[in-house]
């Protein structure tokens, strides 16, 4: 074959070539060669220039330009565009030399091992010599088209690349709800293992509504073995933080407080009273005196006994919550139940000394703990006792109106105007606000300083009213842990002194024996003296209306009397000493009168124990 058909027929593979990539296959660029739409020189096949981007590298120079066959060559198109060397065609075998006239710089261009020179590929065609001869080798480069500007030429078909994806917003939690349930993760619960509404922070896991028994949502409790220790719970006598601010008895307690399962006690060993002033004080602290009902909180309240600090249980009166005083021969603890074998035939938890109770020497009234058992004692004993309160009575209910209650420490009936506390209902030894408008304690360490209380000559302020001993009438007494009011200076039938007593949280005093008797009656006989005129032969009135039977106003039976020769001899009269020192049968001696008549009078009450207020409490 000749050279012109040889180009020929290369000029035809590449047409057919392009026509087959026009109808959908996709060429793979030649890796160096230039593409439509990269810039480059006037002289194609000037690969000197700076705007060769690929210049240095070893390539194979793509031609945009068509070469033109033969005039006697039918072409099936006159001009084919974009020629570009498909990966797969065989390149000459014999290198080829580019022409002598292109000008080609060495250190910019290394020349392609695999192209012909075109004077090798003259001399080797096997074509006709009229050919050769026509095709100039200058005439195959100014052949070449001039390239058009980069605007006037068509880009080669390129594959699509695919947009980058849309960003896919989050659904919105409405959009997943309606599609599937989304299972939102479980608020923490806490256990509540005392029931009290408030949780262990240190037992907690998530769970899900409705709440089993015995969980909250809350993680607030400090105390979750205690019922009655949580937030908003009103701090008491217990020895416990009731409302987990980190302080125990906060508002002040007057004996040692302990707990035995719901019950909050105090021992109260450094204040003996008898047992009618030791149950006062319990009551003023919002309780009453113990009551023991099983072997546990006998043994247990014993115990607490014997290991006080100080204190000598051995021959101690340890006063509890029974007594006969209602009906004698029945002994009943403070809520009025009968106490098994004292007196009425019922079961029941009992720890009797043996031979107890007896009644000893016609008077013994009252019970108590003695060596670790029970037995019962003269009522106006002095002995130590045990307060309880049942904490089952604390206010839990929430209310629209709650009320300020402050904390009464020494049980007069005023509280401490710093120490108050919001509730619906008085907790245990508390008290409304201002006690009826009369105002605060101004002592609440001492039970006879309040306002309102008649003043007494004793050296303080009894009334709060900032004045000491004004129009003071009764001269102050103590003997032991007995306190009285001698009363010379002042006349008042048997009610109106009773009265008088109470004004000063006082009662008209009992007597229990010929020496408390001989020493109230003599500070009242020096006082009457003192006075002069006709005071001095007056006798004073003693506690006992004998109209109401042999009871004292104070509370206790009458066990002791100092009946001067004849006497009694009238049942509805009142008791006096009588004050003769010229008949020393009836000088320090008792006698009764008419209750009607003025007279001077006598008041007692228990060292510490809270005052007798005029409703006889």
């Amino acid at each position: 074959m000749e050279r012109t058909d040889e180009l020929w027929w290369v000029s035809l593979l590449c047409a057919v070539f392009l026509a087959a990539c026009s109808n959908g296959f996709e060429l793979e660029r030649v890796p160096g060669a230039v593409a439509l739409d990269e810039e480059r020189s006037d002289d194609p096949l000037d690969m000197n220039g700076s705007d060769r981007p690929d210049a240095g590298q070893e390539d194979i120079m793509v031609l945009d330009d068509v070469m033109t066959p033969p005039p006697d060559v039918q072409t099936p198109q006159d001009t084919v565009e974009d020629l570009f060397v498909p990966d797969d065609l065989d390149e000459p075998e014999d290198e080829g030399q580019v022409p002598d006239d292109v000008d080609v710089p060495e250190e910019d261009i290394d020349e392609p091992d695999d192209v012909a020179d075109v004077d090798d590929v003259v001399e080797d065609a096997d074509g006709p010599d009229d050919v050769v001869e026509d095709v100039d080798e200058p005439d195959l480069i100014e052949d070449v088209d001039e390239p058009q500007d980069v605007e006037d030429i068509q880009e080669p078909d390129v594959p699509d690349v695919p947009d980058e994806p849309d960003v896919v917003d989050e659904p919105d939690a409405e959009d997943v709800m309606e599609d599937e349930e989304v299972e939102e993760p479980c608020p923490l619960a806490y256990i509540d293992a005392d029931g009290d509404g408030f949780g262990d922070a240190n037992v907690g896991e998530e769970r899900c509504e409705p709440l089993d028994d015995g969980w909250v949502r809350n993680s607030d409790d400090c105390n979750d073995d205690d019922f009655y220790s949580h937030p908003g719970a009103i701090d008491i006598c217990d020895g416990r933080d009731n409302d987990c601010d980190g302080d125990i008895d906060q508002y002040g307690c007057q004996c040692d407080p302990f707990r035995i399962g719901d019950v909050a006690y105090t021992l109260c060993t450094d204040k003996p009273m008898n047992w009618i002033d030791a149950r006062r004080f319990c009551q003023a602290q919002g309780g009453d005196l113990a009551i023991i009902r099983d072997e546990p909180t006998d043994l247990a309240l014993w115990q607490r006994v014997v290991d006080t600090e100080n204190f000598n249980a051995g021959d101690a009166t340890v006063w509890i919550g029974m007594s006969d005083l209602e009906e004698e021969g029945v002994m009943r603890w403070v809520d009025g139940t009968p106490v098994p074998g004292g007196g009425d035939p019922i079961e029941g938890y009992s720890r009797w000394n043996s031979d107890e109770p007896n009644d000893h020497i016609d008077g013994e009234d009252c019970g108590e703990l003695y060596g670790g058992a029970w037995n019962d004692r003269h009522c106006t004993r002095q002995g130590v006792f045990i307060c309880e309160v049942d904490l089952g009575q604390l206010p839990r209910s929430s209310c629209d109106l709650p009320a300020t209650f402050y904390r009464d420490v020494d049980g007069d009936g005023f509280g401490d105007e710093d120490k108050a506390v919001m509730a619906c209902l008085a907790p245990p030894g508390f008290v409304p606000e201002a006690n009826e408008g009369d105002g605060f304690d101004c002592d609440d360490g001492r039970p006879l300083a309040y306002p309102g209380r008649v003043e007494i000559c004793d050296g303080d302020d009894d009334n709060c009213n900032g004045m000491i001993d004004e129009d003071c009438r009764c001269g102050y007494y103590r003997r032991d842990e007995r306190e009285y009011l001698i009363c010379a200076d002042d006349n008042a039938n048997w009610s109106q002194a009773d009265e008088r007593c109470m004004q000063q949280g006082y009662r008209l005093a009992f007597i229990e024996g010929n020496s408390e008797n001989n020493a109230v009656f003599g500070r009242m006989y020096d006082a009457l003296q003192a006075l002069g005129g006709g005071n001095r032969s007056k006798d004073p009135w003693i506690g006992w209306d004998r109209s109401d039977g042999d009871r004292w106003a104070y509370g206790f039976e009458v066990r002791y009397t100092r009946w001067q020769d004849n006497r009694p001899n009238k049942r509805d009269e009142c008791v006096i000493i009588e004050n003769n020192d010229d008949d020393d049968d009836k000088h320090g001696l008792w006698s009764h009168k008419s209750c009607g008549a003025p007279r001077p009078y006598i008041c007692k009450r228990a060292h510490g124990s809270p005052p007798w207020h005029s409703d006889g409490n």
